[in-house]
């Protein structure tokens, strides 16, 4: 294993430190002045394919993560951040994967689906698309995919998949599920939602919100047991997180921190993937330039630390584990 730095970070004093432990980082990265915010408290890739190399997506897997990325890289990470490379001989960058019934599915671009039940090796599927595939989820037992040109893909048996074309604008670059409904959102601002995996209805966020809010791109979205997050930009390319209870309704949500001097900051990185902390309900994004955003229930409590000079494309909790990979295929572990 390449040097190892590890970093204590006081988030907030009296309660919570968090170790920071970055892997496989030039020496510059690793030295490089932090957030001055880091030391009080915690704190269109949406529309043409990031081409830097590294990590675009990570998953719980066991009491581990799984990453997938740029030229068909899928590694399996321990707490400690080390990594055991799953075989691929597949070269197609990963865009998305999914840890499902003692199963791994890792989606990407031209149509890619590659399975692993061993976590040794993986298969091809056959999708049935040539589209970029950009996210998966499970939803209700069934596996469904989201893809350029407002494709969906619902897994019909272990080595078929059905495409069903919605009329969208966009690319579908998103998807997630809850218990009762699973939602999407592509990089044109459109919103869709199912409650059985084959019909979809289509929100138009920006046409309904036209006057009131700024029209947006979206990048990612995430359903959790009380809330539905959004993460993108604005059309004046600053970032925005929407939320809302059932998808009906949406509110943004302020990103803007105070720093440790009292004096609020603009956060200009946009945000890549969002996870959420139920023990804490809390959200984490993690954005370009190697910062990350810790957003609580209070509204005016946000925090923002910087990690490394990445751009960071995947987290994921697991118990008290935050797990972030980047380009370069960068990895950070953050225990708290």
């Amino acid at each position: 294993m390449l040097g190892i730095r590890n970093k204590k970070i006081l988030l907030n004093p009296g309660r919570l430190i968090f170790t920071i432990l970055i892997f496989c980082l030039p020496l510059n990265a690793i030295f490089a002045k932090p957030d001055a915010s880091v030391f009080s408290s915690l704190s269109e890739k949406i529309s043409i394919p990031n081409k830097n190399k590294g990590y675009k997506d990570i998953v719980a897997y066991g009491d581990q993560f799984l990453a997938v990325g740029t030229v068909g890289k899928i590694d399996c990470i321990n707490k400690s951040g080390e990594i055991k490379p799953i075989v691929n001989t597949f070269s197609n960058d990963l865009n998305g994967v999914i840890f499902s019934n003692q199963t791994v599915f890792a989606v990407g671009t031209e149509g890619t689906i590659l399975t692993s039940s061993d976590g040794k090796a993986c298969q091809k599927m056959v999708s049935g698309t040539d589209k970029n595939i950009n996210g998966i989820t499970s939803f209700n037992g069934n596996l469904i995919g989201s893809a350029d040109d407002g494709t969906i893909l619902i897994m019909e048996n272990e080595n078929s998949w059905k495409n069903i074309q919605l009329p969208l604008k966009g690319n579908i670059v998103s998807v997630s599920a809850g218990n009762s409904f699973c939602i999407g959102v592509t990089n044109k601002g459109e919103i869709i939602k199912t409650t059985d995996g084959i019909n979809w209805d289509i929100f138009d966020y920006n046409k309904e919100y036209a006057g009131y809010n700024q029209p947006c791109s979206f990048k990612n979205v995430l359903i959790t047991t009380n809330r539905i997050a959004i993460i993108g930009q604005h059309e004046d390319g600053s970032p925005v997180v929407l939320f809302s209870s059932l998808g009906k309704v949406w509110t943004e949500r302020s990103v803007n921190y105070t720093d440790d001097r009292g004096i609020i900051q603009l956060v200009t990185n946009l945000p890549n993937d969002i996870c959420y902390d139920a023990a804490g309900d809390q959200f984490f994004l993690v954005c370009d330039n190697g910062q990350v955003l810790n957003l609580p229930s209070c509204t005016k409590c946000n925090r923002s630390f910087t990690i490394n000079e990445h751009n960071l494309y995947g987290i994921m909790h697991n118990e008290n584990t935050l797990m972030i990979v980047g380009d370069d295929y960068s990895v950070s572990v953050i225990d708290y």
